[in-house]
């Protein structure tokens, strides 16, 4: 949200230039500082948008790691289970009394 802001605050700034000289682009100090200081805040804004991108890319692929690693020792686990909960079963009920 912060970044929209900023950016129209660039653009309204660049049209205001527009609308009062034309095409000549005759800036004062303070529409220069203030669209060097936008610009340093649209880069900054920038940089920590992929720092969070990469690290949200990491947090997703150690979570496609652990589940990957869980269904590979999960399955055959219950599979197991299974065949030894129905051996049992069977064992019981086919026992003579």
């Amino acid at each position: 949200m912060q970044r929209r802001e900023q950016q129209q605050a660039l653009d309204d700034a660049k049209l205001d230039l527009d609308g009062q000289t034309g095409n000549a682009l005759v800036l004062s100090r303070e529409q220069e500082q203030k669209i060097s200081e936008l610009q340093s805040q649209l880069v900054n804004l920038r940089r920590d948008m992929r720092d969070k991108q990469k690290g949200l890319q990491s947090r997703k692929d150690q979570l496609y790691s652990k589940i990957t690693w869980l269904t590979v020792a999960v399955i055959p686990l219950v599979i197991a289970l299974t065949g030894f909960a129905v051996w049992i079963y069977r064992r019981r009920t086919t026992r003579a009394v």
